[in-house]
């Protein structure tokens, strides 16, 4: 397969092609038929989504008449550009998936990540929300809730210009003392996403001002935030635009 069958504009292409032998190629009856089945036979074996070969191939009908009107050949490579020019909605990733993200890239380059898992109990949504403006605009953040209503924050953040101590005192500007801290490193303190949340958690309620709820709080699955997409803020902090 060619680098240019494999581009987007493959379809089109080939229906100008062939549209254009149609139009100025001596055809006999029978070599419009066969030219039009041999491109849509083309056109199925292209490197594209379903719905755009299948409208490939149904161009090639104006082809296989012979003297065609030409608003026939208008009409089939209008609608045919205009598919191949719909590109469908990506989905968005979650702020989680995106934090899994940037851990892979750490790993493909080998460079340590750190990531920050801040439990802050009797803080408001509102407030958690506005605490993420807080973190830089290369960091991957996101805002989540657990069973009791407390705030969580969970932060992936690249070892390049990293200082600990900075990112804490801003959060407590923003959180007060109540909330806790917990760090984990990557590739140190684990190698996959879950083993760091785990650590990171247990650090992080542990050190919060409410050493009561620590015990359930600990016991909450991460699989669980994952599911709750609802309750996530943006991936990125307010000051990212």
């Amino acid at each position: 397969m060619t680098r240019l069958t494999t581009r987007t504009q493959a379809p089109a292409l080939l229906w100008a092609a062939v549209a254009l032998v149609a139009l100025l190629a001596p055809l006999s009856a029978v070599g419009h038929v066969a030219l039009a089945a041999a491109a849509a036979l083309t056109a199925v074996t292209l490197p594209q989504p379903t719905r755009v070969r299948v409208a490939t191939a149904l161009a090639m009908a104006p082809v296989a008449v012979d003297n065609p009107p030409a608003w026939s050949f208008v009409l089939a490579g209008g609608l045919l550009a205009a598919l191949v020019a719909r590109r469908p909605p990506s989905a968005e990733a979650t702020p989680l998936a995106l934090i899994q993200r940037h851990l892979e890239w750490c790993r493909r380059r080998d460079e340590p990540a750190h990531l920050l898992w801040v439990h802050a109990p009797g803080i408001e949504r509102s407030v958690a929300a506005a605490a993420l403006e807080a973190f830089r605009v290369t960091d991957h953040v996101a805002l989540l809730e657990d069973q009791d209503g407390s705030a969580e924050i969970v932060a992936m953040m690249d070892h390049t210009s990293f200082e600990r101590s900075g990112v804490e005192r801003r959060l407590r500007a923003k959180l007060g003392d109540e909330p806790g801290f917990g760090w984990t490193t990557f590739p140190d303190d684990g190698l996959t996403l879950e083993a760091l949340f785990e650590h990171a958690r247990k650090i992080a309620v542990a050190t919060s001002s409410r050493p009561i709820e620590r015990r359930a709080q600990v016991r909450a699955p991460y699989g669980r935030w994952d599911r709750r997409p609802s309750t996530e803020a943006a991936v990125r902090s307010p000051n990212q635009g």
